[in-house]
């Protein structure tokens, strides 16, 4: 077998913590004397790959964030909706005590403009709702939409997801 092969058949890790660390763990060990041995024969091929694989998976996690974090007007939006729940959370719980005062004014946003403005973090904003959803359906559509978004053309992305969605709405509508 090669190393991916009883990496993924195995389930085999490699122990980050403890007094087990740098050792690897095989959750589901193989019946078969002759396979053991072939683990312990590739051992440290088999590190080597998981640290590779952990090496490449924090780097893409990275280059996402990345890549989120440069689309225009995001940090703004993301801000204002921010401020605006933060005033009203305080807005609310002032209720319990002195009915609404010393709350101050409630922060002007005009989200629509914002929205028009900065289309690509409109999408961004609108796929990770779907994406969140606790429909498994639904956050499969919005997951593929917000990678579109985030990686390629946020306009095409959007037409699918609203596409997808209109579909799973006439496939259910009777649930």
């Amino acid at each position: 077998m090669t190393i991916k092969e009883l990496i993924e058949k195995y389930d085999i890790e490699l122990v980050t913590a403890g007094a087990n660390k740098g050792k690897l763990f095989i959750p589901r060990p193989p019946k078969d004397a002759s396979v053991l041995e072939e683990i312990k024969e590739k051992r440290e091929k088999i590190i080597e790959f998981i640290l590779l694989r952990e090496k490449e998976e924090k780097e893409a996690f990275e280059r996402r964030n990345q890549l989120i974090s440069q689309i225009e007007g995001l940090a703004e939006i993301t801000n204002a909706r921010e401020a605006l729940a933060e005033w009203q959370a305080a807005f609310n719980r002032s209720f319990r005590d002195v009915g609404g005062l010393g709350v101050g004014p409630k922060p002007e946003y005009d989200f629509e403009e914002s929205y028009a403005r900065y289309p690509r973090a409109a999408a961004y904003l609108k796929a990770k709702k779907e994406a969140d959803k606790s429909n498994y359906e639904i956050a499969s559509i919005g997951k593929k939409a917000l990678e579109e978004v985030i990686f390629g053309d946020y306009e095409k992305a959007m037409r699918e997801m609203e596409e997808e969605l209109s579909k799973f709405t006439e496939r259910h509508a009777w649930d």
